[in-house]
């Protein structure tokens, strides 16, 4: 006997033939385009990385490579990833969106102002 495929099965089969089709797609191009060659080596001391990635060009300037580079962004990356499933569940207040504030959305917010922040200390300094 047969079994009866969901929506949500069919949308997943679907979605991942494509995914893996735009994946060849994106190989083959990556094989046909031809480079440039590299010329000269740019000084890595006057090197500044495009406005996005300033905080982390900052954060390099005053703290270790392991620390400001590798540690401190990943933390962030993860605490804002994972936001969603740590915001479920009741909580104390309740803005009109229907999500709770609380210690998980206070971090969240810390860390984008001091993303912006360093952006903007790293776009007057470099």
């Amino acid at each position: 006997m047969k079994r009866k495929t969901t929506a949500r099965e069919s949308l997943l089969r679907a979605e991942a033939l494509a995914g893996l089709l735009a994946l060849a797609a994106l190989g083959m191009a990556a094989l046909a385009y031809r480079l440039a060659p590299v010329g000269a080596a740019a000084d890595p001391a006057q090197a500044t990385a495009p406005w996005v990635l300033v905080g982390v060009q900052v954060l390099l300037g005053y703290l270790p490579a392991w620390l400001g580079g590798l540690l401190l962004p990943a933390v962030a990356w993860l605490l804002l990833g994972s936001m969603p499933w740590l915001c479920q569940g009741p909580g104390p207040a309740r803005p009109a969106g229907g999500r709770p504030i609380g210690l998980v959305g206070t971090l969240g917010l810390a860390v984008l102002l001091s993303w912006v922040v360093l952006t903007v200390v790293g776009m007057q300094v470099l």
